[in-house]
């Protein structure tokens, strides 16, 4: 074993250097640990146990956003019995250090079984049994709270037991899981399962897994292997800088073996090349040179072990090499006088006067500070590379005859130092005894450069598409920064957007030719400075609060001083009223302080000043929590002022400037002023980003290269150019189904350019998408409509708020007020006891504001959003009236305390307000059918389970009889979607997909266009035909329009097999055997349609065998027409990521 300081070290040293790639790890074979028996462990939660010794080891932990390993360390241990499957985990935490003091930082809130373990510092195990079908996830916190589920079914409940301990190095987890809690037979040595070991750090908010997954934990496919066998062989690697790709060897150790092994190191860039070390059967240290001919570490790496047989003891996933692999090469010639070149204040570089000396300095991850010292009035004058990018010689370097410590190394800040004239290419050093000049090349520490993160660009032929770049920083974001873009020909940038992105200044280009072909290269410059969290939103509604939408118009990071922004926008189409805030946004990873002051917005060519009071000079702003007095041009000032620290980077903080909304005009330019200062705003979480909609053309090549990379302060900076392959994907089939819904959520305008929206709008079309949520008041709305497009209406309502239909009732009836848990009394929800049970007046005025909206502006669907948390501090609600009526249908004794409640009678209560949630649902139903009978009335929330009601407030069961369609998401697997169509009943059902979490973060990567593809048609697949709900437009992109528009075709070209939904797998085999999450077979009549899909990394090669074929029938393959005699066996071959399709019909 690793001594665990050497390990931390060894971790923390390198985190930089590697970047995770899926889909290599998918190509060659999943991650694998061979586990073996043992004696079981006596559970203490301190791994102290002789089976630990010898036990399996997985290690190390990725991120799960691709960045990197994690920087908080996991190791698991395996081994297992004809009983149960033991784990031990190892989880490192800096904050249990005394010395860091942050204990106070870990969160072990967690208590009742199957409550928010996730919340806390938290470990996940999912397990798929015989590596088919459903699988389970168990989990725990600091405390030993348990978490289990079958799938995303946390009303599933198996017997395990855990415990856990914790020292200040590390928080310990050990769990016994018997195999028949699961309901499935102990395995026999030689079966093989898939899982995976998951974590939630939440002190640095980050996630990471064993198996390498990026994004959401609940991905069976990207699952590692287990192998069950007598004995295991435990495998860890001795240092993570052995993959970086300046290493030579890689080291691991090795545990005692029964026979020979031999570890295999791989290396991928264009070609795989491999390395061989034997092992001998006694344990030890062994180490594997890197082959030969790889190509500077630009590709991947991973490490095997194998028995001589070739049964696998070990296989890591692949890492992406991103180590010290970028050289500064060229030459310098220094007349006048001898200097030294260093970088990093190291690897220095002797410049003798007058004489030519070659350059070269290998450059790591993070900044790369270039410094140079000389005797004044030299000059300077050379060549330097970083591959093909020059790096101008004469321009960049900023100067000082006495600088301060650290002058020479990262993270020092250079502002105030003065910029040195250049002429010519030549370096004129200026007059003083002795110059210290610096410059910064940054290497990225990530290779993923556009939304929402990937290191690829997917784009189909012909279309007009979103291109969304990430600006990204190394350290803190500039006070100035310039994005350079180069995109091959013919692709073209046709219009940039303000609402989805980063402000751009006018864009400027030129063209220019690099490696034989023509590109052009595009400047894109924000308005104000790099992203970082802190944003000035423009809120836009219309007078009945039935559409609104959140603008940011200014979003600020980095340090700067006091400066001017101003920026042009367009009001929405339903815009009437406008309010604004000043704001921090929680659970981004933002820390430092913001300054607003000066806050202006005039209708364009007018001078009248929509906020007087964003000066913040009134006396109502005296005394403010967020209001403070600077010094502006010596006299007393008062400003907005925001602020977090890095432990409240969880918190929110905002200020509105405006107590009541101002009215505006619709479809109407306006001129937004600032002016703002930046103290230290870093942004962790966030990520700043351009906004482009791009003409793609009809490249004849498939593949594409695009190079990318930023500079500031005048080139002082300069980022090493990073480059990105754009797949060229098909076009876009542009049929959609005339009843399957394909839906995808707008919740508002996302784009005010009319070119963007136009581009949108056909997107929409050409992806086949027939439906959207959100509102018809939209210009998109009005560009998609035409082509049969139709709206479901979100209602802007939370829960019993009172808003919007009756702002002041609270205040005529501030007894009808809901009470939280927490015994304050709400200030907009109204109890549901009086709502439900108690003549009132709201709920009259509730059912005419439904009806008169509907029939001033129709929709195809109205659709209420039921996330209403029953047992968090803010629930509602616990008066005693609600108490009573609690009592009388539980049948308790006495009305119980607000305490007693939780305490005695939880999940009573749950029961007995989910009643009530599908009751108020009824109401808001009977108002909908008034205003028009036609029109479905569904509910959004959870999948059927334990924690949907407990956490949404939604039981199905009691939900169906008040709604005509049922939504729910994301990414359920089929298990969960049977299971909540089983409790809708006959009520119809459709799935929800998420293609990226969130429209400005880049923590969770998209999926690939072809997994992204099977995903959305297994959600067709399992819930019988009703196809799926998107989250959402805006996120989107090529592979994600793309993807939409096969499958939404397929079921076009098909759709009578989808409106009347009858599987029949049992009409056809499958050798090797696929699951019903890979194969299904639909008829209609005597037609069939069979779907074969291949999820995995590698071809794979299968015969399909029909039955009971009806006479005269033909077998044709989707899209390629290509015909098979439906009578005898059809081998087939499905590429990775494929869907196949074939139609057996007359």
């Amino acid at each position: 074993m690793i001594p665990c300081r050497k390990l931390l070290g060894a971790w923390a040293g390198w985190i930089a250097l590697f970047c995770l790639t899926m889909s290599g790890a998918a190509a060659d074979g999943q991650p694998m640990v061979m586990v073996g028996r043992c004696e079981a462990p006596r559970l203490d939660g301190r791994l102290s146990d002789p089976c630990w010794r010898d036990a399996a080891v997985a290690a190390p932990f990725i991120r799960n956003d691709g960045s990197g390993p994690a920087s908080q360390q996991t190791v698991v241990r395996l081994c297992w019995d004809e009983r149960a499957l033991y784990l031990g985990f190892q989880c490192f935490e800096r904050a249990l250090s005394p010395a860091t003091q942050q204990l106070h930082l870990l969160r072990q809130d967690a208590r009742r079984q199957d409550g928010p373990v996730f919340a806390d510092e938290s470990i996940e195990l999912f397990l798929r049994p015989g590596g088919k079908g459903e699988y389970f996830h168990l989990a725990t916190n600091m405390r030993g709270t348990r978490y289990d589920a079958r799938g995303m079914d946390a009303s599933f409940n198996a017997s395990w037991d855990v415990a856990t301990t914790a020292d200040a190095e590390a928080w310990y987890v050990e769990m016994a899981i018997p195999f028949q809690s699961l309901g499935v037979p102990a395995p026999r040595p030689g079966d093989r399962w898939t899982l995976n070991f998951c974590r939630t750090e939440q002190i640095l908010k980050e996630r990471s897994s064993w198996s390498g997954l990026q994004g959401a934990f609940h991905v069976p496919e990207a699952f590692g292997e287990v192998l069950f066998s007598e004995r295991a062989v435990p495998v860890q690697l001795v240092d993570l800088a052995d993959l970086a790709a300046s290493a030579s060897a890689l080291r691991l150790r090795i545990g005692k073996g029964d026979a020979p092994m031999q570890a295999e190191l791989q290396t991928k860039d264009t070609t795989v090349r491999r390395s061989k070390a034997a092992v001998p059967a006694g344990m030890g240290e062994v180490r594997v040179a890197y082959p030969v001919g790889r190509e500077g570490g630009a590709g991947s790496a991973r490490y095997e072990v194998t028995f001589a047989d070739g049964t696998p003891v070990y296989r890591s996933p692949w890492f992406a090499q991103m180590g010290s692999v970028l050289t500064l090469t060229g030459h310098l010639v220094l007349e006048g006088g001898d200097g030294t070149l260093l970088r990093n204040g190291q690897d220095a570089v002797r410049l003798p006067g007058g004489k030519r000396v070659p350059v070269s300095l290998r450059l790591e991850p993070g900044e790369n500070v270039i410094a140079l010292t000389a005797p004044g009035k030299t000059r300077l004058s050379g060549k330097l590379m970083c591959g093909a990018q020059e790096i101008p010689v004469g321009e960049g370097w900023r100067w000082s005859e006495a600088p301060a410590s650290g002058w020479d190394q990262p993270g020092f800040f250079a502002e105030e130092w003065r910029a040195v004239a250049s002429a010519k290419g030549r370096l004129a050093l200026p007059a003083a005894e002795r110059v210290h000049l610096r410059r910064v090349i940054a290497v990225p520490v990530r290779r993923e450069r556009f939304w929402p993160l990937q290191q690829e660009v997917n784009l189909p032929r012909g279309s007009r598409m979103f291109l969304k770049p990430l600006f990204g920083c190394v350290g803190e974001p500039p006070a100035d920064y310039v994005y350079y873009l180069d995109l091959p020909a013919p692709m073209r940038i046709l219009a940039t957007d303000n609402l989805d992105g980063v402000p751009l200044k006018p864009l400027q280009s030129r063209r220019i030719r690099r490696e034989g072909r023509d590109y052009t290269r595009y400047r894109l410059e924000p308005v104000g400075t790099l992203a970082g969290g802190f944003t000035l939103e423009l809120v836009w509604s219309n007078n009945a609060k039935t559409s609104h939408t959140y603008v940011p118009a200014f979003s600020l990071g980095g340090t700067f001083d006091w400066r001017d922004f101003a920026i042009e926008v367009t009001s929405p189409q339903y815009a009437e009223q406008l309010r604004v805030l000043c704001l921090k946004w929680q659970n981004r990873g933002i820390h430092g302080t913001c300054w607003f002051d000066d806050i202006s917005i005039c209708e364009k060519g007018t001078t009248e000043n929509l906020l007087p009071q964003g000066d913040f000079e009134g006396d109502a702003w005296k005394g403010h929590v967020h209001v403070a007095e600077y010094t502006r041009d010596g006299k007393p000032n008062r400003a907005c002022r925001l602020s977090g620290t890095r432990e409240e980077v969880g918190r929110q903080a905002g200020l509105w400037v405006t107590s009541d909304s101002v009215p505006v005009k619709p479809a109407t330019r306006y001129v937004v002023r600032l002016r703002a200062k930046g103290e230290r705003i870093v942004s962790q979480g966030g990520v700043s980003r351009a906004s482009l909609v791009v003409d793609v053309g009809q490249p004849k090549e498939e593949q594409l290269v695009l190079y990318s990379h930023y500079e500031s302060g005048e080139g002082h900076l300069v980022e090493a150019e990073q480059a990105t392959p754009v797949n060229l994907l098909p076009a876009m089939k542009g049929r959609a189904p005339k009843q399957v819904p394909i839906i995808v959520c707008y919740a508002s305008e996302a784009y005010e350019n009319q070119e963007v929206v136009a581009a949108n709008a056909e997107m929409v079309i050409g992806a086949g998408i027939n439906w959207l949520w959100g509102p018809n008041e939209s210009e998109i709305a009005r560009r998609v409509r035409p082509h049969g497009v139709k709206f479901v209406w979100h209602i802007p309502r939370d829960g019993y708020s009172q808003e919007p239909v009756d702002p002041e009732y609270l205040r005529r009836h501030p007894e009808h007020a809901a009470v939280q848990r927490n015994g304050v009394r709400s200030t907009r929800q109204i109890c549901p006891t009086i709502l439900l049970d108690t003549p009132n007046e709201f709920v009259p005025k509730l059912s005419a504001w439904l009806t008169q909206r509907l029939r001033e502006n129709p929709y195809e669907m109205v659709d209420w959003d039921h996330e209403f948390p029953l047992t968090r501090n803010d629930s509602v609600c616990l008066c005693e009236r609600c108490r009573k009526a609690f009592a009388a249908e539980a049948g308790l004794p006495a009305v119980p305390s607000l305490k007693e409640v939780f305490e005695q009678h939880e999940d009573a209560w749950v029961n007995f307000r989910c009643g009530q949630n599908a009751r108020m649902a009824r109401v808001i139903r009977d108002a909908v059918k008034a205003a028009n009978p036609e029109i479905p009335f569904s509910v959004y929330s959870g999948y059927e389970s334990a924690r949907t009601r407990s956490t949404y407030g939604v039981d199905w069961a009691k939900m169906r009889d008040a709604i005509d369609w049922g939504i729910a998401g994301y990414n359920g697997a089929r298990g969960t979607t049977r299971g909540t169509m089983d409790a809708l009943g006959k009520v119809p059902f459709t799935t929800g997909c998420m293609y990226a979490e969130q429209r400005f973060r880049a923590e969770y990567p998209y999926p690939t266009p072809s997994s992204w593809r099977i995903r959305l048609m297994r959600a067709v697949l399992d819930c019988d035909g009703m196809g799926f709900l998107v989250w959402y437009l805006p996120v989107l992109d090529g592979g994600g329009y793309w993807g939409i528009s096969w499958v939404s075709a397929l079921v076009a070209d098909y759709e009578r097999f989808f409106t009347r939904f009858d599987r029949r797998d049992d009409l056809a085999t499958v050798e090797p055997t696929m699951d019903e999450s890979t194969f299904a077979v639909l008829t209609h009549g005597q037609e069939r349609l069979i779907l074969l899909m291949n999820p995995g990394g590698s071809p794979q090669k299968v015969t399909l065998a029909l039955r009971e074929v009806p006479a005269g029938s033909r077998l044709v393959e989707y899209e390629t027409g290509r015909q098979h005699d439906p009578r005898k066996p059809v081998a087939l071959e499905l590429a990775p990521g494929e869907i196949k399709a074939l139609h057996l019909g007359k």
